[in-house]
């Protein structure tokens, strides 16, 4: 039933490619709705971070890239901004609960993400270390606008 309303939805657009762009929006936002539905949520300022998962991969050199997923959403009534602009320059980053590890790569484009209120975004943060798999691991959150962390697992 849900592929007829979103074919009802995207009938208004004339053209294939104002339809088709219609449908993998809608396809998106089923997408994002499912995994903030299924994970675990921190709310920081007025941003819910919704913890999808991680993965992590070993590298050649004995490190692990690990890569966690995110969906985040802004709760507030004005725009938000994400700010990370370089590995030394960012407001977000990885614990051990002692030190503090910078990102490797991330999805934010140019070093910030602006979020629209109650528009969802998908966000990935890759970090690249070798992980003592005894110790506790969060994410951190060191905006203006909000600062918290929150647990992340490594496998």
């Amino acid at each position: 039933s849900n592929q007829i309303n979103s074919d009802k939805q995207c009938n208004k657009f004339t053209t294939s490619a104002e339809k088709e762009t219609c449908l993998e929006q809608l396809a998106y936002d089923e997408k994002i709705k499912n995994s903030m539905k299924n994970s675990i949520s921190s709310v920081i300022g007025p941003v819910t971070f919704y913890y999808v998962n991680s993965e992590s991969q070993k590298a050649d050199d004995g490190k692990t890239i690990l890569t966690i997923h995110f969906a985040v959403q802004n709760n507030g009534n004005q725009e938000v901004t994400m700010t990370c602009q370089r590995p030394d320059s960012c407001n977000y980053a990885l614990s051990d609960g002692q030190n503090e590890i910078p990102y490797s790569t991330n999805t934010l484009v140019y070093g910030s993400l602006t979020l629209i209120p109650n528009s969802p975004k998908f966000l990935d943060w890759t970090f690249y270390n070798t992980f003592d798999l005894s110790k506790n691991y969060s994410f951190l959150v060191k905006e203006s606008w909000g600062t918290g962390s929150m647990p992340v697992k490594i496998s």
